[in-house]
């Protein structure tokens, strides 16, 4: 009998050049491994979205919550009469303007009476200090605002003043 001519084989296949079942198996292995990581990286994935996004609402829903509180926390509020402010800078700028003044909770209009010549005081001081291009938009009013209530309670000696606001305001 004659022996048939075959070809070289390499380690670990069959003669049909398939892979040997030993090695069938170390791949099959290996897929169900690389499955399992990634079915493992998309959960941690989702679960961390899950996490970050219940944190932004939480956090969201508690500045929501405080900022509710702060205008709870206004009570009576002072007209204080008009102001008309020569605004800083050389370009003749001036500012009329009259404010409301929200006072803490528990304090009445007659409990600042005797105190609107100081408040008037400070909150000159805070508007004629101003150039113009520093109280022209909402956010720097915003800002102004900040600065009387802070002007204003440090002027009282303590915090009496909670809100401003600008029933008038108007610039030339």
């Amino acid at each position: 009998m004659a022996e048939k001519a075959s070809a070289p084989q390499r380690p670990g296949a069959t003669q049909a050049g398939k892979p040997s079942g030993d090695q069938e198996g170390k791949r099959s292995k290996k897929s169900v491994s690389k499955l399992i990581l990634l079915v493992g990286v998309v959960l941690l994935a989702a679960a961390s979205g899950i996490i970050g996004a219940k944190v932004m609402v939480t956090s969201q829903n508690e500045k929501d919550r405080g900022k509710t509180q702060a205008k709870e926390e206004v009570g009576p509020k002072v007209t204080l009469d008009e102001f008309l402010v020569n605004l800083a800078g050389e370009d003749g700028h001036y500012l009329k303007t009259t404010i409301a003044l929200g006072l803490k909770k528990g304090l009445t209009e007659e409990s600042i009476k005797d105190d609107v010549p100081p408040i008037r005081d400070s909150i000159l001081a805070v508007l004629s200090g101003k150039r113009l291009d520093e109280i022209s938009t909402p956010a720097a009013r915003e800002k102004l605002k900040s600065e009387i209530k802070d002007q204003v309670n440090r002027a009282l000696g303590a915090d009496k003043v909670v809100a401003v606001y600008f029933t008038e305001f108007m610039t030339q």
